[in-house]
């Protein structure tokens, strides 16, 4: 899973870049609308849940940062 394949920032057209005065709200919104959207779908894998695949995906996020 720690392909760039599998890397939710490499894949989005998402781009955090530095901003001055430090509010990011949208960028974040827009990226857990679109993860939150990702969930919607149906899963990907043959055995789990959407939940168990978004909680597996989140962890990967994260562990990634």
């Amino acid at each position: 899973m720690g392909l760039l394949a599998h890397n939710y920032f490499a894949n989005s057209q998402l781009v955090f870049t530095w901003r001055e005065s430090g509010n990011y709200n949208d960028l974040i919104m827009r990226m857990l609308n679109d993860v939150l959207g990702k969930i919607d779908q149906k899963s990907p894998f043959e055995k789990g849940s959407n939940f168990a695949d978004f909680k597996q995906f989140m962890t990967i996020l994260f562990k990634s940062v």
